[in-house]
């Protein structure tokens, strides 16, 4: 059951304790979906908005919690999706938990401050997670006190980059591929893109970019291609994510590409709901990734 209603009011679930509940923080919203295997087609999904009028991103998440007491609940698992547009990409030995650097500070937050100064930045901090298919690690800025918050009103929460869900379930069908492929996932905001491409079955890149018209997304998208040498004739693009920008960019896309094709959706989605194919692409993929 899909819904944006923009609260959890009217949801009615007994034994939490065996639902899942999955929130991905954006700029302005706080998705939710819940899901229960246990339950066949249990699928549930929120759109709450942030109330940003304090400034603050993390009270406007903290508010958006707390007035739906639902999420305060009991789950068998918690897992969160963060947006950041700072972010690096690491190898997977690198930590948030250690004290490589000269100064004491993690290994992570090392190369996050050499890339953006985050660790001079007081109203954000390091974030880290492991992309174990990808054998990569993200490290990327988050509002600070969001991590404390998130673990200290959710039992042990999988925090993760948006990044995570495409990475994560593009590398398992991607292992021992003798191909090299370009994912592209469009936000249903119509202006953001995250690509992820792998050369031979490996992660060779991931980013997301900002678009102004279909003709900006497609040159993002062949840059990457041509960057990282992938074969026009042989090698794969494939598209998910908002409709209209599917249809816009591929007849672009395939001027240069032989094939540009629309990604399978997972049929083990339509498992947790029939109406998986219209939740939020980004937390349909992280169910599966468990």
């Amino acid at each position: 059951m899909s819904d944006i209603s923009g609260t959890t009011s009217g949801i009615n679930i007994d034994h939490t304790e065996l639902w899942s509940l999955e929130l991905h923080i954006t700029g302005e919203q706080l998705k939710v979906l819940l899901y229960s295997k246990a339950q066949a087609n249990s699928l549930i999904t929120r759109t709450l908005a942030l109330d940003l009028s304090t400034g603050s991103q993390l009270k406007a998440v903290e508010a958006a919690v707390y007035d739906n007491q639902l999420l305060l609940s009991e789950f068998k698992e918690v897992s969160v999706v963060v947006d950041s547009r700072h972010f690096v990409l690491l190898p997977p030995d690198f930590s948030a938990d250690d004290a490589a650097a000269p100064d004491g500070t993690s290994s992570a937050q090392a190369a996050l401050d050499a890339a953006f100064g985050t660790n001079g930045n007081a109203d954000v901090e390091c974030a880290f997670c492991q992309m174990p298919r990808c054998a990569a690690a993200v490290a990327f800025e988050a509002p600070k006190g969001l991590d404390a918050f998130l673990r200290r009103t959710f039992f042990q929460p999988r925090v993760v980059h948006r990044l995570y869900p495409l990475c994560e379930h593009f590398a398992r069908l991607n292992e021992g591929s003798g191909m090299s492929r370009l994912h592209i996932n469009y936000d249903p905001d119509g202006q953001t893109m995250d690509l992820a491409a792998f050369s031979h079955g490996r992660l060779a890149m991931a980013n997301t970019f900002t678009f102004r018209s279909p003709a900006d997304a497609a040159f993002y998208a062949l840059h990457a291609w041509s960057s990282l040498g992938f074969d026009s004739l042989n090698d794969e693009v494939q598209i998910t994510g908002i409709r209209t920008m599917r249809e816009a960019t591929a007849p672009m896309l395939r001027k240069y590409v032989s094939y540009v094709m629309p990604a399978i959706f997972p049929a083990a989605a339509l498992r947790i709901g029939h109406d998986a194919v219209n939740a939020p692409l980004e937390l349909i993929l992280l169910a599966l990734c468990e």
